[in-house]
């Protein structure tokens, strides 16, 4: 039953955000991803063409990341939200290469499939570096680059890094109790949205069961995650956006990224961790806007 009223939850979540599931078979397997435009396409007459928003989720994360922040920006754009091979409902395999390299060729020929070659692409953690490498191998593609708390330009070591690096067990990955999950929050967000227990214990088991995996995807992620000698190539229209609290990724990061990527603006976010569109979807949402507004208004 709880398992059950936390999965009409989330698809409430996505309706109110105007997204649907979608899932498209490729050649690396199964993807599946949310879809704005969806409704409008199934609808009678031909829809009006919008610019393209694709969001790209963090390590460990998936699509859900993303909800209320979709919810918050409305609806004048297509909004794409992958579940990134290995996360969520898409394909994920043992012999997967789940590196930064990897999964930009399948984005790549998902995006084809769909026909799309023009987008503003949105990346948190992970999902920056991903955003990164894509900015730099297919510019002709990239409108603009919103990086929020976005990895692959590390500057200074982050507290998440030293702690691991002093011989603690990894709090993002060794999660093994209700405690240990409520302490990964800690270190994920300053501001944490409030969960009842039992949706807790049901991302607590699913956290267990993708532990393999993610130990997996760590390891990959260290081979090619930094992006930082292709930064000065960026010409895309760049917004830099960072939690001053974060505990992942050191905040010293923007200040590299906004240095190397030319033209590029920066805003800190004080009492935010590594996830603002998690903790203040409406803030960091507006902020978004008002950068696409002068950008294609």
């Amino acid at each position: 039953m709880k398992a059950w009223l936390f999965r009409q939850a989330m698809a409430s979540e996505r309706k109110r955000a105007g997204l649907t599931v979608q899932r498209r078979q490729l050649s690396f397997g199964s993807m599946t991803y949310l879809d704005s435009g969806a409704a409008a396409r199934a609808g009678a007459g031909a829809p009006k063409r919008r610019e393209v928003l694709l969001l790209l989720h963090g390590a460990c994360a998936d699509h859900s990341s993303w909800l209320r922040f979709a919810r918050a920006l409305g609806p004048r754009r297509r909004l794409l939200l992958p579940d990134l091979p290995g996360h969520g409902e898409s394909a994920s395999a043992p012999e997967m290469d789940l590196g930064i390299a990897a999964q930009a060729e399948r984005l790549i020929e998902w995006l084809g499939s769909l026909g799309l070659s023009r987008l503003h692409l949105v990346g948190n953690s992970m999902g920056g570096a991903l955003a990164l490498r894509l900015a730099q191998q297919r510019p002709q593609w990239v409108q603009s680059l919103i990086l929020i708390n976005a990895a692959g330009a590390e500057s200074r070591r982050s507290e998440l890094r030293a702690h691991v690096e002093q011989g603690h067990k990894h709090p993002m990955i060794e999660v093994d109790s209700l405690a240990d999950y409520r302490a990964m929050l800690d270190w994920g967000m300053a501001k944490k949205p409030w969960l009842p227990r039992f949706v807790m214990q049901i991302l607590l088991e699913h956290k267990r069961q993708r532990r393999n995996i993610e130990r997996r995807l760590l390891a990959d992620l260290k081979r090619d995650q930094d992006q930082r000698a292709g930064l000065a190539s960026i010409r895309a229209p760049t917004l830099i956006l960072w939690g001053g609290l974060d505990r992942v990724l050191h905040v010293a990061d923007a200040d590299l990224l906004a240095s190397a990527i030319p033209g590029s603006r920066k805003h800190v976010f004080a009492d935010l961790g590594h996830v603002p569109m998690v903790e203040a979807p409406d803030l960091v949402a507006a902020h978004c806007r008002e950068f696409l507004r002068e950008i294609s208004p």
